[in-house]
């Protein structure tokens, strides 16, 4: 499955959730187990994560967040 396709083939009958704030749609279970694993560790693995910095009171802190 391309990831392109991962919601075309679900129809567009949804309903927006937040229709003033904003565009949520619940699609429910998209993947298998399986597959979100595969993708998870495709992710996690072939990304080059960092560190996220954030400046405060006129000094950098290195976060916990993982951006990339």
């Amino acid at each position: 499955m391309q990831i392109d396709d991962l919601f075309s083939q679900l129809g567009a009958t949804q309903r927006n959730l937040l229709p003033y704030d904003g565009e949520l749609y619940n699609y429910g279970f998209t993947l298998s187990k399986q597959q979100a694993d595969k993708y998870f560790t495709e992710l996690l693995t072939q990304i080059d994560w960092q560190a996220d910095t954030a400046f405060i009171y006129n000094k950098l802190h290195r976060t916990e967040r993982q951006i990339a």
